[in-house]
């Protein structure tokens, strides 16, 4: 997302520094991002594309370009690191959140247990349970084909 000409770039790289038969392993962010593609949040898509990405890429565009530079596409996946506390954060307040951990994590940047109350045990069921609803939030994002980190692994076709 960087290079100016990715295919040039991802040439020379491979014919300088890839074994024959070796294996390039490719992550960027992604047009798939579901604030941007499935909940069209403004405030976050001025957030998401940075100046210094100068390209961005949806699995068709990437798995295109490669095939263009001469690759043979072994496996191609979408993750969703984000998670349900940081969407919440964007739809409500469309802003980020103050705290990058907060960011992946299934809660906000505590611990019910620790931190709160004198019932631990059911804290930690509460916690448990937040963590759950995370868990099936982000299962069901990338079963939809939508998340905020495209991975592919390639081999160039000799």
């Amino acid at each position: 997302e960087h290079q100016q000409d990715p295919i040039r770039f991802l040439n020379e790289i491979t014919n300088k520094l890839l074994k024959s038969n070796g294996i390039v392993h490719i992550e960027v962010p992604t047009l798939d991002n579901p604030l941007i593609r499935l909940f069209l949040i403004p405030e976050f898509r001025d957030f998401w594309f940075q100046e210094p990405h100068l390209f961005y890429f949806s699995k068709a565009s990437l798995v295109a370009m490669l095939n263009i530079a001469g690759f043979k596409i072994l496996d191609v996946s979408i993750r969703q690191s984000a998670g349900l506390v940081n969407h919440l954060n964007w739809m409500i307040a469309g802003k980020p959140m103050k705290n990058r951990k907060a960011v992946v994590s299934s809660l906000p940047d505590f611990n019910f247990v620790e931190n709160m109350g004198s019932d631990k045990n059911n804290l930690q069921k509460i916690s448990s349970f937040f963590e759950k609803i995370n868990s099936d939030y982000v299962e069901l994002l990338e079963s939809m084909g939508y998340g905020d980190v495209l991975m592919i692994s390639a081999t160039k076709n000799n």
